[in-house]
């Protein structure tokens, strides 16, 4: 009903296509039938500032397809976590997003001219606030075992400090327990944010 009103409410397009599971579309009252895509797309006709809708129409394409934006732009979805982080630079799932997108060795050059890569993208996505597990286990993936990583609240952690944290985010992430006895040592313990302290086999009975 709301696009009904004002075509042009991008926000509208933008919570339509929030709502939308997978493969759905919905029937406007002008008779277009639209999908999740297609409403973003909208969203952007409307606002093409709305880094929201830049990171949501980046994390709903396939590998390797494009989308043709209102102003004749073919972008994937590397190309749109680059414009999500121009418009709102203070989202770290588009940090997240972008990351994801690289391979090993890989950089991206952001619209503020920096050149970054896959590490120092997900340091962003924990400086803007981004508590998921996925982001922390991410990043200890890619340290050397004695290796560290500085965040932007100073604190340096290592590849099992990234895995606590990342337990911290989700308690339940089998993952995140398996990786964490991986990287101990023959007899060594961890004490996670509950205050348990457990061992190799205690971690690998919680994954």
């Amino acid at each position: 009903e709301a696009i009904r009103c004002n075509r042009d409410f991008g926000m509208a397009y933008f919570n339509l296509g929030q709502v939308l599971a997978a493969g759905e579309t919905m029937q406007l009252h002008d008779g277009r039938v639209l999908n999740d895509k297609q409403l973003y797309v909208e969203a952007l006709r409307c606002d093409p500032e709305r880094g929201t809708a830049y990171n949501k129409l980046g994390a709903v394409l396939a590998a390797g397809e494009t989308v043709k934006l209102h102003d004749g732009r073919m972008m994937d979805s590397r190309q749109l976590f680059v414009d999500a982080i121009r418009w709102a630079k203070d989202n770290g799932n588009a940090y997240f997003n972008l990351g994801l997108t690289l391979a090993a060795g890989e950089t991206v050059r952001l619209h503020d001219g920096s050149v970054v890569n896959e590490k120092e993208l997900y340091v962003h996505a924990i400086r803007f606030h981004l508590n998921r597990a996925a982001v922390y286990i991410n990043l200890a993936a890619l340290l050397a075992a004695d290796e560290k990583v500085r965040l932007y609240d100073r604190r340096v952690l290592d590849k099992k400090q990234l895995y606590v944290e990342a337990i911290r985010c989700r308690d339940w992430d089998g993952s995140a327990h398996n990786n964490l006895a991986v990287s101990l040592k023959a007899g060594e313990t961890v004490q996670l944010h509950d205050k348990r302290v457990l061992d190799e086999k205690q971690l690998f009975v919680e994954a």
